[in-house]
């Protein structure tokens, strides 16, 4: 199941090298886990500043601080690690280190019915894209809404983006990028994949 669920997030990570939004440090990627919660010990915690309202315990995959995802599809359990989330204590899994630290909106939005994985990335053609949303320019079958800027990582942003994708399946964070989530992995890269057939072809130039 560790190996099942975590090439879930490696082919995440090798669709967005090929699109040319994986570079450095930017972007992360989450995927709700079916591990048994008493397969695995808890091997560290962290702190969690701000009260994050979830249903229900969870456990997670998430891209790590500091992780960058050109490299997962070569070393994938050195960028990302599995974590429980439960009274508001985050707890580490397996793998290592502290998890990304924009891992409260991941929270959020893997803690609806809805979403089981989680795709936030860094596109170059970002400002241009806003302002064909903006307009009204751009559309997506399942919907695409903007959201203002929030410091990346706050709560602020996790709630406005968790409200945002109540009636939306992709939202474009103000001049920072962009966030999808799905009911499977391959269905929050399908968004991520149409925004980037309708920047190619509505956008020329």
């Amino acid at each position: 199941m560790l190996k099942k669920e975590s090439g879930e997030v490696v082919f995440a990570a090798s669709e967005l090298l090929q699109m040319g939004w994986a570079e450095g440090f930017f972007g992360n990627i989450s995927l709700l886990s079916r591990i048994p919660p008493y397969s695995l010990q808890v091997k560290t915690a962290y702190p969690v500043a701000d009260t994050i309202p979830i249903k229900e315990p969870m456990r997670f995959w998430v891209t790590r601080a500091g992780s960058h995802i050109e490299d997962i599809p070569e070393v994938p359990l050195e960028q990302i690690g599995l974590y429980s989330m439960e009274e508001n204590k985050l707890r580490l899994l397996y793998g290592e280190g502290p998890p990304s630290s924009e891992v409260k909106v991941h929270i959020l939005l893997l803690g609806t019915s809805k979403n089981k994985a989680v795709v936030h990335c860094h596109i170059p053609e970002l400002k241009r894209l806003e302002g064909a949303i903006l307009s009204g320019g751009l559309e997506l079958p399942e919907g695409m809404v903007q959201v203002p800027h929030h410091e990346p990582g706050s709560v602020e942003l996790a709630m406005t983006t968790a409200e945002a994708m109540m009636n939306n399946r992709l939202v474009i964070w103000s001049g920072h990028g962009v966030i999808s989530a799905g009911c499977t992995m391959q269905d929050a890269m399908l968004r991520v994949k149409e925004l980037n057939y309708l920047m190619r072809n509505a956008l020329p130039g």
